[in-house]
């Protein structure tokens, strides 16, 4: 069983590999071991950490609501990713790149999850892994997870971004993610990086049609203390009596109703 790191900022740095931001006073995911098992958990409201040059190396890494974490790679001693697991708060970001990230090693032997949670079209996490494109090539895997609450969205439609960037030749699972009828995802090519998203249209719901409380009295409609639908009122018939139905705009079967009272 691994062990679990988590960030408490003691540094006041804003910087990952400062042992001092971390609970243990250890900077966790920098050592290559062939199964990572450490889980590594950064809580909301952290703001935007940086990490820079060392491997990553974990079993599962959960970002808070509302934390940046940018990891760039410029070194070629010290690269490679291993993860089995991603999970994403509301306005979490998780942004990897840097072209030396070789080839030799492993994003979790070729599967990584992505786990968005419950999200909304303002609230949701990003994933972006970009700019290493040597690195995508044998047959990764990213399996995108979590549930879309689109309840308030009744009568709206638009698109919104789960992952900026994602090398073109990763292989990208959808199958998890939860959309009501009426969303959808979507890939776009963006150079060498493919944009992962999600495109919603909702109907509007629809509306009850209002009840006015009438009755008859020999023919024209009069106040009572409720009874028939309004359409009654639409269909009254023509005081000329000449047969037929006589169709009146509702300002006017308004006035003929404080009238009649």
């Amino acid at each position: 069983m691994g062990t679990e790191y988590v960030w408490d900022g003691g540094a006041g740095t804003q910087v990952y590999t400062d042992a001092g931001n971390w609970n243990l006073n250890v900077v966790p995911g920098t050592t290559k071991v062939d199964s990572p098992t450490d889980t590594i958990i950064i809580g909301a409201d952290s703001g935007t950490i940086t990490w820079t040059n060392t491997v990553i190396y974990a079993d599962t890494i959960t970002l808070g609501d509302n934390v940046t974490l940018n990891y760039t790679n410029t070194d070629t001693t010290a690269h490679g990713i291993n993860l089995s697991a991603v999970n994403l708060g509301h306005n979490a970001t998780f942004d990897i790149t840097g072209d030396k990230i070789g080839n030799n090693t492993a994003f979790n032997n070729g599967a990584t999850t992505l786990n968005f949670g419950t999200f909304t079209n303002e609230n949701h996490g990003v994933f972006n892994i970009r700019d290493i494109p040597q690195y995508w090539g044998n047959n990764k895997v990213l399996t995108f997870v979590g549930t879309f609450d689109s309840s308030a969205l009744a009568g709206k439609s638009g698109e919104f971004i789960l992952s900026e960037y994602v090398a073109y030749q990763t292989s990208i699972d959808v199958s998890g993610l939860v959309l009501a009828e009426g969303a959808e995802v979507f890939t776009k090519k963006m150079g060498n990086d493919i944009q992962v998203g999600i495109r919603y249209s909702f109907p509007s719901p629809s509306l009850p049609r209002p009840r006015f409380p009438c009755s008859r009295s020999r023919g024209s409609p009069r106040a009572a203390a409720g009874s028939e639908r309004w359409d009654t009122l639409l269909s009254a018939p023509a005081p000329n009596n000449r047969g037929g139905r006589l169709f009146l705009p509702l300002r006017a079967l308004a006035r003929a109703h404080t009238r009649a009272q």
